[in-house]
C-alpha cells in the first residue's frame, strides 16, 4: 500500500511539474534543444518523444487531389475494420443520401486486400485488390473507419 501511495505521490508532481513547464515539440530528429546546446544544458527540462514502433522505411508519395464534389463518383468503402458490418452501410447512406448520383461500393462488391504487406514485400492479394478498384473505376476510397489501428497503415 505505501508502495502505491508513493507511486501516486510521484505521478503527481511530475504531472503538476509537467503542466507548469513550456510544451516542446519533437521535430523529425527528436533532438533535445537546437541541435548545438541541449535543453538540459541550458538548464532546462526537456523530453524527446519517439514512437515505440520506430521510423518506418515506406517513401512518402503525392497524395492525389480532393475531389471537388462527389456527385457522379464512385467510392469503394474498404477495409474490415471496427464494426465495419454496422458502420460501411450507414457511410453508404450519409454519401448517398447527400449525393444521390455517387456510386457506393462495399466489401462484397470490391473485396479485400487482406493485411497490408510490409516495406519490401510484396502480396499479390493487394496488387490484385488495387487493380479490382481500377477496374471498377473507383474514384475515391474510404479505407477503415477508426477503432483498432489497422487503418493508419493502409
Amino acid at each position: 500500500m505505501k508502495q502505491r501511495i508513493i507511486f501516486l505521490f510521484s505521478l503527481l508532481l511530475s504531472a503538476a511539474y509537467m503542466f507548469g513547464q513550456e510544451r516542446m515539440v519533437c521535430d523529425e530528429t527528436c533532438e533535445v534543444g537546437d541541435g548545438q546546446t541541449s535543453a538540459v544544458q541550458k538548464g532546462e527540462a526537456g523530453y524527446a518523444v519517439v514512437s515505440p514502433v520506430g521510423r518506418g522505411t515506406v517513401e512518402p508519395i503525392r497524395q492525389a487531389p480532393r475531389l471537388q464534389t462527389l456527385d457522379g463518383k464512385t467510392i469503394a468503402v474498404v477495409g474490415v475494420s471496427f464494426m465495419s458490418r454496422v458502420t460501411h452501410p450507414e457511410i453508404k447512406r450519409l454519401i448517398t443520401k447527400h449525393y444521390p448520383t455517387a456510386r457506393v461500393l462495399l466489401l462484397d462488391e470490391v473485396g479485400t486486400a487482406g493485411p497490408y504487406p510490409a516495406p519490401g514485400i510484396t502480396r499479390r492479394a493487394k496488387d490484385d485488390f488495387q487493380l479490382r478498384l481500377r477496374e471498377l473505376k473507383v474514384d475515391a476510397v474510404i479505407a477503415g473507419n477508426g477503432g483498432c489501428g489497422l487503418c493508419t497503415p493502409k
